[in-house]
């Protein structure tokens, strides 16, 4: 979790990667896909999970831009990969896209907590 994790580093902790943890999870239904002989996974997740990552990302750039701009600039390059791949990869594009943008406008209206259903 991003998040917490820049919050542990500004308090002064170290963050260790274990490279052959596991986590078994399911979050979308992620499909691996070759372009061009380049080797891509599309993760296809619901468009309210998308809501989500796109409010909590917006509010979690804007709480450590400051104190970690290279992770910042890597972040915004996968939030623009993500949408490039729902545009050209996934199900449910239109669906998705409106839910990314729910989640910017909910940001600038400073909606947190649950979704309500509108």
């Amino acid at each position: 979790d991003h998040y917490f994790c820049l919050k542990l580093k500004r308090l002064g902790f170290d963050i260790i990667r274990v490279e052959n943890a596991i986590l078994l999870h399911s979050l979308g239904n992620s499909i691996p896909k070759s372009i061009l002989g380049q080797k891509i996974t599309v993760t296809n997740h619901s468009p309210l999970r998308r809501y989500y990552m796109t409010r909590n990302r917006l509010y979690t750039w804007k709480e450590f831009k400051k104190d970690f701009p290279e992770w910042y600039k890597e972040d915004l390059g996968r939030f623009i990969n993500e949408t490039i791949k729902i545009i050209l990869y996934e199900d449910r594009k239109l669906s998705k896209l409106r839910s990314i943008m729910g989640g910017v406008l909910d940001y600038g209206k400073k909606v947190m907590g649950k979704k309500e259903n509108r």
